[in-house]
């Protein structure tokens, strides 16, 4: 298995983390805004309660984003590693994607979609025309 297969199956988690992280995200900002406008004094039993559930999923929430970030730090760490033994821009992106986390699902993606290239080496003959007409294939180690 080479490297860049390995990078596609971390890079795939990561990517379903990061969708997760958004929802999430969207789910929390929502709870938040609606705990905000409950919280007014009052002394009905059944608001009061109502806003001790919301609490508790609101800190329920932040616990699994907390978690999904950490994880997702992990894998994003581990991936641009991978991605430096292949592709510089790749890798790049990722780590700039620590401080703008649009770049790093760009840089996920293009991990996803990069294609596994073998380019032809030269022939040690003297003769040009030999060369284009038996080519010889290695693995190009840029683009792993």
């Amino acid at each position: 298995m080479n490297e860049l297969e390995k990078a596609k199956k971390i890079a795939i988690p990561l990517l379903v983390l990061q969708i997760v992280a958004v929802i999430l995200g969207i789910i929390a900002y929502s709870l938040v805004i609606k705990l905000a406008t409950d919280t007014q004094p009052s002394t009905n039993e059944s608001n009061n309660l109502d806003v001790a559930h919301q609490s508790v999923s609101l800190i329920f929430l932040q616990l699994l984003l907390c978690g999904s970030g950490i994880a997702g730090v992990v894998l994003q760490i581990i991936l641009a590693v991978k991605a430096s033994k292949f592709d510089q821009t790749i890798m790049i992106l990722l780590i700039v994607g620590f401080f703008v986390p649009i770049v790093s699902l760009v840089g996920v993606i293009m991990v996803l979609t990069k294609k596994y290239v073998v380019k032809p080496i030269n022939n040690n003959n003297v003769n040009n025309e030999s060369k284009q007409d038996n080519p010889v294939f290695e693995l190009d180690k840029t683009n792993l």
